[in-house]
């Protein structure tokens, strides 16, 4: 990567080629009837047109991640995983899970419970499935793993982690309540602090306050625009609402959640950015691609895929490109 795509650009006309570039692709897929791959789609992806996470400011990173997402859903609930994706989760889980000599401790690793969550989730949407040829004992049963059926029904919990982490001034990780907040109809308050529910267990509300208390501006649109592009998928009802349905069913009726795993994976990761918000610029600075000891793999994993220049020990920021 030359960074030639960043010269001589504004940050806002760097968002604006994604947004440009999301919107012809979703015109030449046809995602809302049914869905069109040819190299003509290929080349309106993000990385095909120097478009990389390791070579964006932190806004332009939330931008890439939702225009990347919201092209994630097709027709009816089908989805499809480009390398935008791919190159979008491997680089937040650079920042969210790789371990960072920074301070304060970061927020996702020092909380044992929602890193190991988190890691599952992703290692989860990073795994290929086995090849049936040779078939063998290990062969059969990585092949029917469907890893991303499994990271659809463990992203749930982790959305409500996430939730829960961002709204630490109004509830514990359980979910009690410690300062009184409402969503909609609903109260909730501490038993010391007059009517209301004391114990947040519902995903819905607590997603939904949490999207209100993100406090970049950029962020808190973004996170918004990509759950309100699940709105066409259903008539009566809005994203999260259709997110909150799809749980219920996949856990009451068994139904399949695997098209919604890369959904849930992009935004999960753009929680994961407010929660880290006071530290993410930090961390960006020492992403480096090559393994050290396992502190930094989900960095590694990324540089398998992304153009990093070689030779460089660390990932540029923008202004660092040459």
């Amino acid at each position: 990567m030359d960074g030639s795509f960043y010269q001589d650009r504004e940050p806002n006309d760097i968002e604006k080629e994604i947004k440009n570039l999301s919107q012809k692709w979703a015109e030449q897929t046809q995602p809302g009837e049914h869905f069109r791959f040819d190299a003509f789609t290929e080349a309106l992806e993000l990385h095909n047109n120097g478009i990389e996470p390791h070579l964006l400011t932190t806004d332009q990173l939330i931008t890439y991640g939702v225009e990347s997402g919201k092209k994630l859903l097709f027709g009816n609930m089908g989805a499809y995983i480009s390398q935008d994706n791919q190159l979008f989760w491997r680089y937040c889980s650079s920042l969210l899970l790789d371990f960072h000599h920074a301070k304060p401790p970061h927020p996702i690793r020092e909380n044992s419970d929602l890193f190991r969550l988190f890691q599952a989730c992703m290692a989860n949407m990073l795994t290929e499935r086995g090849n049936p040829l040779p078939l063998t004992a290990q062969s059969f049963l990585a092949d029917r793993a469907e890893p991303m059926l499994c990271a659809s029904y463990l992203f749930y919990p982790l959305i409500e982690s996430l939730s829960r982490v961002i709204l630490k001034d109004y509830m514990q990780p359980n979910g009690d309540i410690t300062r009184a907040f409402q969503v909609g109809p609903v109260a909730y308050a501490p038993p010391d602090q007059g009517k209301g529910k004391t114990k947040c267990s519902n995903l819905k509300h607590s997603l939904a306050f949490a999207v209100e208390q993100i406090e970049n501006p950029k962020l808190k649109a973004g996170v918004t625009e990509l759950l309100d592009s699940l709105k066409r998928f259903t008539t009566n009802n809005g994203g999260i609402d259709l997110l909150f349905s799809m749980r219920n069913d996949a856990l009451h009726s068994g139904a399949s959640l695997a098209p919604i795993a890369g959904f849930s994976a992009t935004l999960s990761c753009l929680l994961g950015i407010e929660i880290a918000k006071n530290n993410i610029d930090a961390y960006r600075k020492r992403i480096c691609p090559i393994p050290l000891f396992g502190i930094n793999m989900w960095a590694s994993l990324y540089a398998q895929i992304c153009k990093f220049p070689r030779g460089s020990a660390k990932c540029p920021l923008p202004d660092q490109v040459q």
